[in-house]
């Protein structure tokens, strides 16, 4: 669970310390990436926030840049995960940046086949293995 690396003396220079995996649900993630509809992840517009909180009932929902958005996803077997195509949005106007990045990020979820979770990074991934999503716990 550790690594400790010492001089010659035997006085610690380094230690590492593995941290547990976050749990899916009750957790806010905050996204880093997301597919941009072109087989490629796109970084997040600067000063732009997507979140995602996926609740123990099969909810999810979160800001999408400029609106909340809300939906349903259900987990099954070894991190396989759907969530379902349709998705509620609220309903207002924001900058064309944002406006493009929270439909590409918004069309990009439901193609969601499986998830994966390293230390405090969450990744979504389609059916053939490519990223949907990465987000970090907050």
């Amino acid at each position: 669970d550790s690594l400790t690396l010492l001089d010659s003396e035997g006085r610690v220079l380094v230690k590492y310390e593995s941290t547990p995996d976050t749990e899916l649900t009750s957790t806010e993630w905050h996204a880093v990436a997301y597919n941009n509809g072109s087989g490629g992840l796109q970084s997040l517009a600067l000063d732009s926030t997507i979140t995602a909180i996926f609740n123990e009932d099969g909810t999810l929902g979160g800001k999408a840049s400029v609106n909340q958005y809300s939906t349903t996803y259900t987990t099954s077997g070894e991190n396989q995960m759907t969530i379902d195509s349709k998705i509620a949005v609220t309903e207002m106007a924001g900058p064309d940046d944002l406006m493009a990045q929270e439909a590409a990020y918004l069309a990009s979820l439901p193609q969601t086949s499986t998830f994966e979770i390293d230390g405090d990074t969450l990744w979504l991934r389609d059916a053939g293995g490519a990223a949907v999503a990465q987000y970090v716990a907050q």
